[in-house]
């Protein structure tokens, strides 16, 4: 019994560690992940509980659960990146031991152990894990909710069951909003409409239709309030902009045209879920051959309409599939510790190309970082885990070829671990001490805080959070430019220096100080000044 619990905790307490490492590695960047924490703070510093605000403006992107955790978090920890993504670290952390026990309870603990490591070691699930935004938590949640709800369809559970999957549909609205309802009903439904009539439980839709009701009331117990306080706008921006535009049309140029995009998610899937989509083939090739009928609803229904309702949403980004990926381990799982066993055929050797090919991906990555950057210190930590990308495709190769996959995924999972950590503790660091968001910070640290701030084509979020409480606003035109000095008197602009021939400043401005780095929103290297008037 106690090896039992070991081997189903042991990889999310390996979750646990990689997550923190990747976490703490860097200061925050990309758009979200500054606002998210910013909005926090902002709550935190206002003690609202209510509705979450960037630079003193609504954000109605997503619902309040995510600004809670974080700004409990920050209360606790302190004001930092890692505080900031610490309930993504621990949800994942969890998810993998939801995973497990699920995988116990569903096929067997081999299953169960299997299928959380490989969710795991998933690159896209650890991204996200290591991120200050919803996904990580809304994988969590979508994960429990998705496990009762096809419980509920198969099994017909009384109402523990539909209690709890009201409890985390209702988690799951207030993590992401709608979408947190719509995939477990996808993937709920989908599942027992693919059983036999004889094996159907009856009275699911009332069931269903109980946690529904239970889950749109937590969330109604603070969207009502929160509307209130807006005078509407919540809803009309969340809901309207957010959600009805996100599905009806690309927001923020993530899709493009339609048709042209129904591919997006199969490079998505195939690096995502690397080294593991290496094996999707067989899998499915045993899911659709061998596997019984309740098997295959639970799996196909878990991870089919997740990945079908992503495609048909005009917006796409790669972490929106990211609640299929439980159903994917379950399946690789389920398919290595079947009954027949993975047999010998044809997707081995197809297994083999498609791990060499990632791992040459990631590799030629790796490589071709440091140019980007245009940081030669970068090369010795890329070079080495270039090198480990290239002991993946060894240690994997043969064992492929031979159709020997428990020993291949075994030698992949060892290896792709090391990976990670050489990233989270030499890579990303490098990376860090190159990009420019850290370095302007830390400028505008020690130059006046009581002086308005902007900054003029070379906007970057996460000063907002490294320099909070100072307010900075970000300029992109000569309009814009021009209306802020009048506005302001004194005043504090940042602005690179090969734009600064082409600016009018007051006559008692004066370059202060100077940073150089690579400006990860705009993709280039440049020398920014900060200018005092």
């Amino acid at each position: 019994m106690q090896r039992g619990w070991v081997s189903l905790c042991a990889p999310a307490l390996a979750a646990l560690i990689l997550a923190a490492c990747l976490a703490q590695a860097t200061s925050l960047f990309d758009r979200d992940e500054p606002r998210f924490a910013t909005a926090a703070l902002e709550m935190a510093a206002r003690s609202e509980w209510l509705v979450p605000t960037f630079r003193g403006e609504l954000r109605p992107d997503k619902p309040v659960l995510a600004y809670w955790l974080m700004e409990a978090s920050m209360r606790i920890f302190g004001a930092s990146a890692w505080a900031a993504r610490l309930p993504s670290v621990c949800a994942f952390a969890l998810a993998c031991l939801a995973l497990a026990w699920l995988g116990r309870r569903w096929f067997s603990a081999k299953v169960g152990s299997t299928a959380a490591w490989l969710l795991a070691l998933s690159p896209l699930a650890m991204a996200e894990a290591s991120l200050a935004t919803v996904d990580a938590l809304l994988l969590l949640f979508t994960l429990l909710a998705t496990a009762f709800g096809i419980e509920l369809a198969m099994r017909g559970r009384g109402k523990s069951t539909a209690t709890l999957l009201g409890l985390c549909l209702g988690l799951a609205l207030l993590t992401k909003g709608p979408v947190g309802l719509a995939l477990p009903a996808l993937s709920a439904w989908t599942a027992r409409w693919m059983l036999t009539a004889e094996s159907r439980q009856p009275g699911f839709a009332l069931r269903w239709s109980a946690a529904q009701l239970l889950a749109i009331a937590i969330f109604l117990a603070w969207a009502i309030p929160a509307n209130l306080a807006t005078d509407g706008e919540f809803a009309r921006m969340g809901l309207g902009k957010h959600v009805a535009e996100r599905v009806a049309s690309p927001m923020e140029g993530h899709g493009g045209a339609w048709l042209l995009s129904i591919p997006y998610y199969i490079p998505v899937l195939v690096l995502g879920f690397f080294p593991w989509s290496a094996c999707l083939p067989a899998a499915w090739s045993w899911l659709r051959s061998e596997a019984h009928g309740e098997q295959r609803a639970k799996l196909i229904g878990w991870s089919v309409p997740t990945l079908l309702f992503m495609t048909i949403v005009a917006t796409k980004l790669p972490h929106y599939v990211l609640p299929a990926w439980p159903g994917l381990c379950l399946l690789i799982a389920g398919w290595l510790h079947a009954d027949s066993g993975p047999s010998r055929s044809r997707a081995a050797r197809a297994a083999a190309w498609i791990n060499a090919v990632c791992c040459a991906l990631l590799a030629a990555g790796l490589l071709f970082l440091p140019h980007v950057l245009m940081a030669p210190a970068m090369s010795i930590p890329c070079e080495i885990g270039s090198l480990l990308c290239v002991l993946l495709i060894g240690v994997s190769w043969r064992a492929l070829r031979r159709a020997e996959w428990s020993k291949a995924m075994k030698r992949s999972g060892a290896v792709a671990a090391a990976l990670w950590l050489w990233i989270a503790w030499t890579v990303l660091p490098a990376m860090e001490r190159e990009t420019l968001a850290p370095r302007m910070a830390n400028m505008l640290r020690e130059l006046p805080q009581d002086l308005p701030t902007a900054t003029w084509r070379c906007r970057e979020p996460s000063l907002d959070f490294a320099t909070f409480p100072r307010l900075i606003t970000d300029l992109e035109t000569h309009t814009e430019l021009k209306e802020w000095i009048r506005a302001h008197p004194q005043g504090l602009l940042l602005l690179p220096n090969r734009e600064v021939p082409n600016v009018d400043l007051p006559a008692s401005a004066r370059a202060v100080q100077a940073v150089e780095g690579f400006l990860l929103p705009k993709g280039r290297r440049m020398r920014v000044e900060a200018w005092q008037f």
